[in-house]
């Protein structure tokens, strides 16, 4: 296993970003609570229209096809009921969509959106992944780089066990990050600025919170680069 990279994470870029994406950051917030508390509190919230809105809506599930979101939320009801821990490689295995490259339909493998699944049913443990992460994490001194989605073309059983793998290391980053020194430095930052969210948020949803958005400073940044590159 590599070592964790968010050590290497200064946490004055985290008190940055926690001034510079208040905004933006307390928008989420609100959204995400709403959405854990009907979670806890109403035993088919997966499957109301209004829960699923706000979902799609804080999640950017909305993008995919009905038949994918039914199949999603059908599997977030279904564990969320369950004794029966579920895991990234049984999401990934029930959960594809269909994409058409080139006039041929090719069954998707989707471990943001999965993860994303996890990361509510399991919140203490399991952090969400997607681009604004991955952006943070490629900036530290090995660059950690998610599966690449070439091996899916190879062999999509292969690849499903590969995000396992990776997302499984990923998980055990963020619980002991968050148990450490530096960690709890983050979750002291975050708290005294969200108040409100101290005791409603997990340990390692308020590192991931701030993960994503250090992600975003990043994307914005690099939108505004290719901007003042085009205009010269």
């Amino acid at each position: 296993m590599k070592k964790n990279p968010l050590y290497e994470i200064n946490p004055k870029e985290v008190e940055k970003t926690l001034q510079e994406r208040k905004k933006e950051l307390a928008e989420g917030l609100e959204q995400y609570i709403y959405l854990i508390k009907r979670l806890q509190t109403e035993e088919n919230a997966p499957l109301c229209e209004k829960f699923q809105k706000v979902y799609d809506e804080f999640f950017k599930l909305k993008r995919k096809t009905r038949d994918f979101r039914n199949t999603y939320y059908g599997l977030m009801q279904e564990y969320k009921r369950s004794s029966e821990r579920l895991n990234l490689e049984t999401v990934l295995e029930r959960l594809s969509d269909k994409k058409i490259i080139k006039n041929k339909s090719i069954k998707t493998v989707e471990p943001s959106f999965g993860s994303k699944l996890l990361s509510m049913l399991y919140q203490e443990t399991m952090p969400p992944w997607d681009r604004n992460v991955q952006e943070v994490l490629k900036t530290v001194e090995e660059k950690i780089k998610a599966p690449s989605y070439y091996k899916l073309k190879k062999s999509r059983k292969a690849y499903i066990s590969d995000w396992n793998t990776f997302y499984t290391t990923l998980c055990v980053w963020y619980v002991e990050f968050a148990d450490s020194p530096k960690g709890k430095e983050w979750i002291k930052l975050f708290n005294d600025h969200y108040h409100e969210a101290e005791n409603k948020v997990t340990e390692v949803k308020k590192i991931d919170l701030i993960l994503w958005q250090m992600g975003a400073q990043i994307i914005d940044q690099k939108k505004k680069d290719r901007k003042a590159n085009e205009i010269q």
